[in-house]
C-alpha cells in the first residue's frame, strides 16, 4: 500500500505488551520491515501479527533468535487490511528457537529460504490459499516431522522441503515434484496423497508413473517396480552405494542425471525394458557396462560421459541420435560398433576415449561431426566408409596411433587429422597429401599435419595458412618452410614452438621483430629469397 493508507513500522511504537514476553504488532500496520521499533528488548518468545499486516518483506525478521511462536491473525469482516499475502525471502531465516508458526487463510507466497535453518520448527500450517513456496524455504528445519502441501499449490522451489527429520508428507495438489524439491528427506516414512505414493523408498507419481526420487540407503542392488514409465531428473544422483539396478518392462525414459555420479553402478538389468530415450547426463561419472535394449532411440548429451567401466559399445541400428559428448572421456572403452548409417551424431561424441582401439562404421554413413574421435590416442583401426561426404573439424585430431585412409569425395574440416600417425588419400582433384601434410587445393589451404611430417614445406599453390593447424602440430615436425603466402602472424603469438623455420625475405622484418619481442618461440630461423 502507498500514500496515506500505508503505515510503516519504522515510525514510533507505543504499543503495550499485554502479556510477558509476547510482542503484539499494532493493528493498522501493513508491512513489517523491522521489529526494533516495537520492542526495546530482544527477549520476547511470541509475536502476534494483526490481520492488517499484508507483507513480511525480504530479510526483515531473521535477526531474532529467542522467538518460539509466530501467529498471524486471520481477517474478519470490518477488519483493517486483507490479511497476510506474502512472506519474503529470508524473512525468518536462522530463527533457531522458532517452534510453531500459525499462518492465516490469505497467504499466497512464501519466498526463498524464508524459514531456512529454523532448526526447532515443529509445526506450521500451510493454508489452502498458498500458491508458491520458494527454493530452500524449509531447508534444514531439522525438527519438522510432517507437512501438508495444500490443494492450490502451483510452484515448489528446489530444496524447498530439504528437512532431514520429515517423516510424513500430505500432498493435496498435483504439483510436478522433482528430486531436488525433496532431496534430503531421508527419513520419510509415508506419503498421503491421491497423486503420489512412497514405494520401497521411492517417490512415484501415480498418474504418469514417473519415479521422482529414491531415498538413499546402503543397498547395493535396486529393483525399480513395474508400472514406472520414467525415471525423473536426478532421481538416483550421487547414490554411490548402488552396484546393480534392474529396470522394469514398463520403463520408457531415463531422465537427465538420473544415475549421474553413481560411481559404483556397473550392472544395468534392462533386457525387458522398452526404454526409447536416455537423456542428458543420465549415467555421467558412473561405471555401467551397458547393453542397450532394441527400443532405445536417443542417447542424450553427456549421457555416459566418464563411464570408465564400459569396455565394448554396440550402438544397434535402431539408435538414431547420439548427443554431444555422449561417451566423452570413457577411459576404459576399447571398441565401438555403430549400426545405423543415418545416425545423428553430435560433436565430441567419443572424444578423449584414450583406450579406444577399434571403431566400425557402417557403409552408407554420410558425415562425422566435429571432434567425434578427437584425442583417442590409442585408436588404430577404423574404416572410413566411401559414402562419407563430410568429416568435421578436429574429427581425429590427436589420434596419435592412427594411420588414416581418407575416402574420395568427402569434405574435410580444419585439423581433422592433425597429429595422426600418417594420412593417405585416394585420387581426387581437391585434396592431396605431401610429406605427411594434407592440403586443400580448392581453398588453397593446409588442412592437417600428421606425425609423419618431419619437414613442413608449404607447396606452391597454397596461399593461406590456418593458424589453428600450425599451432597444433606435434613435436615430430622439426622445420617449417614458408613461401610468400597470406598469413597473420599475430594469431601465432606465444603458440609456435618449432626448432627451425625458413621464411622468405619479404617476411623477414616482421618475423624478426616478433622474435626479438619474444612473441614467437623458434630455436632457429633462416631466411631465403622468394621462390
Amino acid at each position: 500500500m502507498t500514500g496515506d493508507t500505508q503505515k510503516d513500522i519504522n515510525g514510533n511504537n507505543e504499543a503495550a505488551m499485554d502479556e510477558p514476553r509476547t510482542l503484539y504488532i499494532p493493528e493498522g500496520v501493513t508491512k513489517v520491515v523491522s521489529l526494533m521499533p516495537f520492542s526495546p528488548k530482544d527477549d520476547y518468545e511470541r509475536i502476534v501479527f494483526p490481520a492488517s499486516v499484508e507483507e513480511i518483506p525480504d530479510d526483515s525478521l531473521h535477526v531474532n533468535t529467542t522467538v518460539r511462536e509466530v501467529i498471524f491473525l486471520s481477517p474478519h469482516p470490518g477488519d483493517y487490511g486483507t490479511g497476510l499475502r506474502y512472506i519474503g525471502d529470508n524473512a525468518f531465516r536462522d530463527m533457531s528457537s522458532l517452534e510453531k508458526v500459525i499462518l492465516p487463510p490469505t497467504l499466497e507466497e512464501i519466498g526463498k529460504h524464508a524459514f531456512v535453518n529454523c532448526f526447532s520448527l515443529r509445526e506450521i500450517n500451510l493454508p489452502s490459499s498458498l500458491l508458491s513456496i520458494g527454493a530452500g524455504a524449509f531447508r534444514c528445519c531439522h525438527s519438522l516431522e510432517s507437512i501438508t502441501l495444500p490443494e492450490n499449490l502451483r510452484s515448489l522451489g528446489c530444496e524447498a522441503l530439504g528437512c532431514q527429520s520429515l517423516k510424513k508428507m500430505t500432498i493435496m495438489c498435483d504439483i510436478p515434484l522433482k528430486a531436488g524439491d525433496i532431496s534430503g528427506c531421508y527419513r520419510l516414512e509415508s506419503i498421503e496423497s491421491p497423486y503420489y505414493r512412497l514405494e520401497n523408498g521411492m517417490v512415484i507419481h501415480n498418474g504418469s508413473g514417473r519415479l521422482i526420487w529414491r531415498m538413499e540407503d546402503n543397498a547395493s542392488e535396486v529393483t525399480i517396480p513395474e508400472g514406472v514409465t520414467e525415471i525423473g531428473e536426478s532421481a538416483f544422483e550421487e547414490q554411490d552405494m548402488i552396484k546393480k539396478i534392474t529396470l522394469p518392462s514398463t520403463l520408457r525414459e531415463i531422465g537427465q542425471k538420473a544415475f549421474a555420479y553413481c560411481s559404483r553402478l556397473s550392472a544395468i538389468g534392462c533386457c525387458k525394458a522398452a526404454v526409447s530415450k536416455c537423456d542428458d547426463n543420465a549415467f555421467r561419472y558412473g561405471s555401467p557396462k551397458a547393453v542397450f535394449p532394441p527400443s532405445l532411440r536417443k542417447i542424450g548429451r553427456k549421457a555416459f560421459t566418464s563411464c570408465n567401466g564400459m569396455r565394448v559399445l554396440v550402438l544397434h541400428e535402431g539408435i538414431d541420435s547420439v548427443g554431444e559428448s555422449a561417451f566423452f572421456d570413457c577411459m576404459g572403452l576399447e571398441s565401438i560398433r555403430i549400426g545405423n548409417p543415418g545416425i545423428d551424431m553430435w560433436n565430441d561424441a567419443f572424444a578423449q576415449c584414450h583406450s579406444l582401439f577399434s571403431v566400425v562404421l557402417p557403409e552408407g554413413m554420410a558425415k562425422l561431426p566435429r571432434g567425434a574421435f578427437s584425442s583417442c590416442s590409442s585408436l588404430e583401426k577404423i574404416n572410413l566408409p566411401s559414402s562419407l561426404t563430410k568429416i568435421g573439424e578436429d574429427c581425429f585430431h590427436g589420434c596419435h596411433s592412427l594411420d588414416v585412409a581418407v575416402p574420395e569425395g568427402a569434405s574435410i574440416g580444419s585439423r581433422a587429422f592433425n597429429s595422426c600417425r600418417s594420412i593417405r588419400i585416394g585420387g581426387g582433384a581437391r585434396y592431396f597429401v605431401k610429406d605427411g601434410a594434407l592440403y586443400d587445393s580448392l581453398e588453397g589451404s593446409i588442412v592437417s599435419v600428421s606425425r609423419s611430417c618431419k619437414v613442413l614445406s608449404i607447396p606452391k599453390g597454397i596461399q593461406m595458412m590456418n593458424p589453428e593447424v600450425i599451432c597444433c602440430i606435434g613435436k615430430e615436425t622439426k622445420c617449417i618452410c614458408i613461401h610468400d603466402i597470406r598469413i597473420d602472424w599475430r594469431k601465432f603469438l606465444n603458440r609456435v614452438h618449432i626448432p627451425m623455420a625458413i621464411f622468405p625475405e619479404s617476411m623477414a622484418e616482421d618475423i624478426k621483430k616478433l622474435y626479438r619481442e619474444k612473441k614467437l618461440f623458434m630455436e632457429d630461423s633462416m631466411w631465403h629469397g622468394s621462390r
